[in-house]
């Protein structure tokens, strides 16, 4: 549905990713490490079913450059 490149450090890259999943959002982390050429995906399943509530996340993520590992937390604390 909506998806952002972004750079999160000199060695690591992601890509996020806004879908839809039965009435739900989810945004999906795609992590790149240029080092190695390995990848590590990253979801937070079922965030919201408000199309505004969900895009209104996803730039927050985005702008915040936040990593897959803490992607979870940051939108379940930001829900709060």
């Amino acid at each position: 549905m909506k998806t952002a490149k972004i750079k999160l450090s000199k060695t690591t890259n992601a890509n996020y990713i806004l879908t839809m999943e039965n009435s739900q959002y989810s945004i999906i982390c795609i992590e790149e490490c240029l080092n190695d050429g390995t990848s590590k995906i990253y979801k937070a399943s079922c965030i919201t079913s408000s199309r505004a509530l969900a895009k209104h996340i996803f730039k927050l993520v985005v702008r915040g450059k936040v990593f897959g590992v803490t992607l979870s937390d940051v939108i379940y604390n930001l829900i709060d």
